[in-house]
């Protein structure tokens, strides 16, 4: 055996240990005959709509909240450090936005490796330390991006990396038992049959193309796919494709794919989140910032589900 097989075998059932530990604490319950399930957030049904990458350090300014405020419930959020981090949730209080928090820089060093880092419980500490008066605005954690895409690339078993996921959620979960964590996939890791992580409450996908016919997919049928594989109390988010890059898609056809999207989301009642990818700032990338019309469909969206009585944050 390797020095590399075994140092994931040690770490998987140092993991696995911990796990354990945490399930035997009581903090999450046995729902169903499929597998251990955290408890449900809410039995509320919801609808949160905030662009992705809204408020994100790396990607242009960093923060963007004064140009969607007054269409939107949710922030995506990550600071360049802490104090940058308290900075925007305490500006998205201000202005009514709940919060979708990354905490990928505690658990992980992406791109390097999917693997735990030995500092993350001293990293999330130094952030856990600051939310308190957060709680009833954050509504999710966000540790990973991809996780088994990144894990297959990088040569980490896939059972390891859903014990990684686990061990994260319950780190979070012992902090704020309250608050979600979601994790988006990729098409693969959802065609190849990957299940997600049982303390993740809120799912995504996240596919780029044609609505009808995604890597080979409709989007509603990858969502079927998902709904096979995840737990009962475990929810959707929707991710519609709301960007350009070079000319491979018009903007008519973009806002064609917003619009299946969007009508896929109110009929789906598993569905509590839509999270356009992207807002503004990625380099060489038109977002929805960039986009007039687009924005202007998204503003008009958000008005009519208001009007006509659609579930918002409750």
């Amino acid at each position: 055996m390797s020095n590399k097989a075994v140092l994931h075998t040690v770490l998987a059932v140092i993991l696995f240990t911990l796990i354990a530990f945490f399930q035997n604490c009581g903090l999450h319950s046995v729902v169903d005959s499929k597998s251990r399930e955290s408890k449900p957030v809410s039995e509320k049904k919801v609808l949160y709509f905030g662009y992705y990458g809204g408020a994100v350090n790396g990607l242009g300014t960093g923060n963007y909240m004064s140009e969607f405020a007054d269409h939107t419930n949710v922030v995506w959020v990550r600071g360049v450090d802490v104090p940058d981090t308290v900075a925007k949730l305490q500006e998205a209080k201000q202005r009514g936005l709940k919060v979708i928090l990354y905490v990928n820089e505690q658990f992980f060093d992406f791109p390097a490796t999917p693997i735990l880092i030995a500092e993350s419980s001293r990293r999330w500490k130094q952030l856990a330390d600051h939310l308190p008066p957060f709680r009833e605005t954050i509504v999710a954690f966000y540790p990973v991006d991809e996780p088994y895409m990144h894990a297959e690339q990088k040569g980490v078993d896939i059972t390891y990396m859903k014990s990684y996921l686990e061990l994260v959620g319950s780190t979070l979960k012992a902090s704020f038992p309250e608050i979600a964590v979601a994790t988006i996939f990729s098409h693969p890791e959802i065609t190849k049959g990957y299940r997600p992580p049982f303390n993740y409450e809120w799912l995504g996908i996240d596919c780029y193309g044609p609505f009808l016919n995604c890597g080979g997919h409709s989007i509603p049928d990858l969502y079927e796919k998902l709904k096979l594989l995840k737990y009962s109390n475990q929810k959707l988010i929707v991710i519609p494709e709301a960007y350009l890059h070079g000319t491979s898609v018009s903007e008519s056809e973009l806002a064609s794919r917003i619009d299946a999207y969007l009508a896929y989301s109110e009929k789906e009642p598993e569905v509590v989140g839509i999270f356009p990818f992207l807002y503004k700032g990625a380099t060489g990338v038109s977002g929805v910032g960039d986009l007039p019309a687009i924005k202007e469909r998204f503003r008009q969206f958000w008005r009519r589900i208001n009007s006509t009585g659609k579930p918002t944050i409750q």
